[in-house]
């Protein structure tokens, strides 16, 4: 199943065959006013050339409200309230949404673009359901909690790769301070060693 761009109308396409495309994942996600909410889009594990992939809010008359694209790997995007991180290897990627309002609530989209164009196809069908206390979705309906657990490690690890360059400069600021704690050792060192003493000469014979 494939859709147009963001802002414009959501056309549904069909195979000449008269066939969907593939069949779409379906979940219902239960939020709470004021959290963050993770969601787990899987896309198959990718090689080759990477594909963009795209979180986007179903609006009125088929259109995307708002929506963000990733177009890196291994990258995090961040749009307002929204973080998108991908993982292609692994097959999937995850859409964030944080300090969730009621007004979040609605249907999502999440998708992968097959080419440079401004289609997309639909990995996942998303109902999120905004409460201002924790809900457990109904028993026996199938759907997942809102925060999988193992999405998380997506997002530590696209933390990870931002944070390399703060544990550079911690390595470096402990360099230089063990240095300096050598140095004044030294100093130290060489100001409490005793003087050497001079050896006096021969005395004089008297006359």
């Amino acid at each position: 199943m494939a859709w147009e761009a963001p802002h414009l109308p959501l056309v549904l396409l069909l195979l000449a065959s008269g066939s969907w495309v593939q069949a779409i994942e379906e979940e219902v996600v239960y939020a709470v006013q004021g959290q963050a909410v993770t969601v787990k889009c899987d896309s198959s594990p990718q090689e080759g050339e990477y594909k963009r992939k795209i979180w986007c809010k179903e609006g009125t008359a088929g259109r995307c409200s708002s929506s963000i694209t990733i177009s890196k790997p291994q990258t995090m995007a961040q749009k307002s309230r929204y973080l998108l991180c991908d993982n292609p290897a692994a097959g999937f990627f995850t859409a964030t949404l944080i300090d969730i309002k009621k007004n979040d609530a609605g249907h999502y989209l999440c998708g992968m673009y097959p080419g440079p164009g401004d289609t997309f196809n639909v990995l996942k069908n998303v109902s999120l359901l905004v409460t201002s206390v924790m809900t457990s979705p109904a028993s026996g309906s199938g759907s997942e909690h809102s925060l999988p657990a193992n999405t998380f490690l997506v997002v530590l690890l696209c933390g990870l790769l931002m944070t390399k360059v703060l544990v550079v400069i911690a390595l470096l600021m402990l360099l230089t301070y063990r240095a300096l704690g050598y140095a004044k050792t030294v100093r130290i060192a060489a100001m409490a060693a005793p003087s050497p003493t001079k050896t006096p000469g021969p005395m004089g014979t008297p006359h």
